[in-house]
């Protein structure tokens, strides 16, 4: 399972991150940029470490754990990202529909509050995959 998905998924993360002009517009804050250059470094990282614990994993215990648990970290980068697209996708929206004013909006939800949490849930995801 660790051979396929992470080896295209951190491929699949950094493409679907630089091919999102909205994700980009979200993250233009300091903080968040400077998130999403870290995952998008730790991604690109982990790749060639990934392939070589992939082989050693089938003798070594210890390392088949550790891939585990670098796994279970890539699919909650992926949830991230999800997030992250999901809400920036809800911004353009919400801009779009600006006529109909504040009661669009409120339907939609928060602003900040979301994206702050979703903030705070990269950088868990970036520290587990530094």
């Amino acid at each position: 399972m660790a051979k396929f998905y992470s080896s295209n998924g951190a491929n699949v993360m950094i493409e679907r991150i630089n091919n999102s002009q909205e994700l980009v517009e979200l993250c233009k804050g300091k903080s968040s940029g400077a998130l999403l250059k870290r995952l998008k470094v730790a991604l690109a990282t982990v790749h060639p470490v990934i392939a070589d614990a992939d082989q050693k994993a089938d003798h070594v215990r210890e390392v088949k754990h550790w891939l585990t648990g670098l796994t279970d970290a890539f699919f909650q980068a992926e949830d991230v990202l999800d997030e992250l697209l999901t809400e920036a996708l809800r911004r353009r929206v919400v801009a779009e529909v600006g006529g109909f004013g504040g009661l669009f909006q409120n339907l939609m939800g928060g602003n900040e509050a979301n994206k702050n949490k979703i903030e705070r849930k990269m950088e868990n995801v970036v520290r587990l995959l530094e």
